[in-house]
């Protein structure tokens, strides 16, 4: 049987991006062919990123945030 994946090496290790139809502790045979990043993976992983450092930061405001006008109004 052959599977073609793709892989993000990653600590040393090769991550497959999808699962593999393989038992536990089965031998394997590996060919690595370097994939170069397209601008839309580029993008897509620093949105990944962006999300990912969003959802772990806590904004917190002394006082209740501004409102539109209020801002437009200082301009």
């Amino acid at each position: 049987m052959v599977q073609i994946v793709r892989a993000i090496y990653e600590g040393g290790v090769l991550r497959p991006e999808e699962r593999l139809d393989l038992a536990e502790h089965q031998r394997v045979r590996v060919t690595v062919e370097r994939l170069e990043s397209t601008s839309s993976e580029q993008r897509t992983a620093a949105l990944q990123e962006l999300f990912r450092l969003a959802d772990s930061s806590q904004f917190v405001a002394p006082d209740k945030l501004p409102t539109r006008d209020e801002l437009h109004d200082r301009c």
